[in-house]
């Protein structure tokens, strides 16, 4: 749509293109695009057909630019999964189709949505200030369902946002929003608080906003304790022993899964380790999430599926996709009657405690072979701060919260303790 600034006005006057969309609406004005009211038709919204104005390469000015403006909304929503632009990015992207502006011109003042649209595309290159390191796919992926769900609920609650729109209004909106639209569970919802969080840092770093309601303790990333499995060595001994000969797919994920178990690395390394990280009697590895060297010893077991795997680079089993091999474990536990136990997990969803019981081996996945490790060393009285030097946690308490232990852990560990002091007494 063309409407004149002011049309009164007794010399030319600015043209102002009205585009709509997404329940909002941009209004975009071109330099030099004026014209004396006498010559404009506003009904038909362009020039009119007069002998004294060049009407015809006039019109042909103002198809140009409405077929643009809709030639670069639509290529926007089909390269970004059909997300709607901001105002001031679409504005701009209009500007640089029309060659108004460059690269190196000034940016129009970005809104939230558009400082979110730059800064996902630029992700890729942003480094992580502790490890010097690029952020990982998992983190980034994570940001970008933040954005997915910002937009989602501006489409569902059809408010504007903006920078010092995010505050606690915004914030109790929000998790109201995930919690129960989405019905997501307490911790995913403190994931994606907490990442509006870091979105609203980043923007105040680059002086985009000076809204800091986001750094009160009001804005907090809310989360809850979870119930995660570990195997205890009498299960271990019971998957390690599990014949899967005449599964080779099986067999081999199994054996990888037990040197997670035994080294206490995370997937991404224990999937990783190659033949230079093997030095003799350790494994030496610089972990690929927080960039941490660890030394860790060959156990046992490990040493075995060493031996049994020769004829690989590595002398490890080769590796597959991490959701392949959680789909294999289960299939894996299935098999060990142990593993067909209940195990409880309690969420809270919606404001309210859910419990659901499943099967043990439904809930395997690569990362139990790390909780296992922790839990286990643990169990039998390994120093805390030893284990933590392998697992790579930086603190007792982050270390402690990742143990799954349950009472009767506790209290086996306790008896242990009393007889092994017991024993002493006799001695003396």
């Amino acid at each position: 749509m063309f409407y004149l600034k002011d049309t009164k006005a007794t010399k030319e006057t600015p043209i102002r293109v009205t585009f709509c969309y997404n329940n909002v609406q941009l209004r975009y004005y071109e330099p030099k695009l004026s014209i004396y009211p006498k010559y404009w038709n506003s009904k038909e919204q362009k020039a009119r057909e007069v002998r004294d104005f060049p009407y015809s390469a006039f019109n042909a000015t103002l198809k140009t630019i409405a077929d643009t403006i809709i030639e670069v909304y639509q290529i926007f929503k089909l390269q970004n999964n059909n997300l709607e632009p901001s105002i001031p990015l679409l504005r701009e992207k209009i500007k640089i189709a029309r060659n108004l502006i460059g690269s190196s011109e000034e940016k129009t003042k970005l809104d939230f949505f558009g400082f979110l649209e730059i800064y996902l595309k630029e992700i890729y290159k942003k480094v992580n200030t502790i490890t010097g390191k690029q952020l990982s796919p998992i983190t980034i992926r994570a940001y970008k369902q933040t954005y997915r769900l910002l937009n989602e609920y501006v489409r569902a609650t059809r408010k504007v946002i903006d920078f010092e729109h995010i505050d606690i209004d915004f914030y109790n909106d929000f998790t109201y929003f995930l919690t129960h639209t989405n019905g997501f569970r307490l911790n995913t919802v403190g994931k994606h608080l907490r990442n509006v969080k870091t979105f609203m840092q980043e923007a105040l770093d680059r002086n985009l906003t000076t809204n800091i309601h986001f750094r009160k303790k009001t804005f907090r990333v809310v989360s809850e304790k979870t119930e995660s499995i570990y195997l205890n060595e009498t299960e271990l001994k019971d998957l390690e022993e599990l014949d899967l000969s005449d599964d080779k797919r099986l067999e081999r994920v199994r054996d990888l899964f037990l040197v997670g178990c035994w080294t206490g690395l995370r997937f991404s390394d224990f999937s990783k380790i190659q033949l230079h990280n093997i030095q003799k009697e350790f494994i030496e590895i610089e972990t690929q999430k927080t960039g941490a060297k660890v030394v860790i010893p060959i156990h046992n077991v490990v040493r075995r599926i060493l031996e049994k795997y020769t004829h690989y680079p590595n002398s490890l089993p080769p590796a597959i996709s991490n959701q392949k091999m959680n789909e294999y474990l289960k299939e894996i536990g299935g098999k060990i009657e142990m593993l067909k136990q209940g195990f409880t997990v309690s969420n809270t969803i919606k404001g309210s405690k859910v419990h659901r019981t499943y099967s043990k081996h439904e809930l395997l996945v690569t990362h139990t072979a790390r909780r296992t490790f922790a839990t286990n060393q643990y169990l039998k009285g390994v120093p805390v701060y030893d284990i933590m030097k392998i697992t790579g946690h930086k603190t007792e308490k982050a270390f402690l919260r990742y143990l799954k232990l349950d009472n009767r852990d506790a209290a086996m560990r306790l008896d242990a303790f009393w007889k092994n002091e017991e024993t002493k007494l006799i001695a003396i």
